[in-house]
């Protein structure tokens, strides 16, 4: 996860908050239906189909929780991520 959302470069306490933000979405997706489909929405902005490809575009902000400051390029350029 943390290649993933290209932590390499931020400080151990954005990376504890990353892994704390997780941890709390985790738990969400483990809680009611309407609450696993208010988070899923939050997160996936996109789904692809191809013949042999499936890619899921997933939003940055719902991951980052604003507790995580992102380097200004990543902020700027990085809205999503893609799987």
């Amino acid at each position: 996860m943390l290649e993933w959302c290209r932590t390499a470069d931020l400080p151990g306490d954005q990376v504890r908050k990353l892994l704390g933000r997780a941890g709390r979405l985790a738990a969400t997706l483990s809680g009611s239906t309407e609450e696993r489909t208010k988070t899923v929405r939050a997160l996936v902005e996109m789904i692809l189909v191809d013949d042999d490809v499936l890619t899921i575009k997933v939003r940055r902000d719902p991951l980052w929780g604003g507790g995580v400051s992102l380097s200004a390029s990543d902020a700027a350029s990085d809205t999503s991520m893609e799987l």
